[in-house]
């Protein structure tokens, strides 16, 4: 079958490595060090966050907290809301850059695979802690 193009979106400077996904927004991290927060209903560009140092290589959106996970080639980790597009808080892996990033809901674990060929695994924050 054959798909049909609904819209384009464009405003990055360099290219696309990391897409998410969280209700009526999409989130994209670049090689440009920064993620853009996107409107699909509109297509426009909502906000530009910064933060990161280097490549944003991965991208998650926690199921139930309004919280995006973003990771890059700066070994750092960046924790930012969704509902006003801040940033609430950082993890620093240690182990070159994060290449992927999920949760264990049933554990609450946030998992990260780095560079090092190592997969780290912290401990998150309860419901209330990260609501905060």
């Amino acid at each position: 079958s054959n798909l049909r193009c609904v819209n384009t979106l464009s405003g990055h400077h360099s290219g696309i490595r990391a897409i998410a996904w969280r209700t009526s927004f999409v989130y994209t991290g670049s090689y440009d060090n920064t993620i853009k927060v996107w409107n699909l209903d509109g297509g426009s560009c909502e906000a530009t966050l910064e933060g990161h140092q280097a490549w944003v290589r991965s991208l998650f959106c926690h199921r139930t907290e309004p919280l995006l996970f973003s990771g890059s080639d700066d070994g750092e980790i960046k924790i930012w809301r969704t509902d006003n597009h801040s940033l609430h808080g950082g993890i620093s892996a240690n182990a070159g850059g994060i290449l992927a990033i999920t949760v264990d809901y049933d554990r609450n674990w946030l998992l990260a695979g780095c560079y090092d060929s190592s997969i780290h695994v912290w401990q998150l924050p309860t419901t209330t802690m990260m609501s905060g």
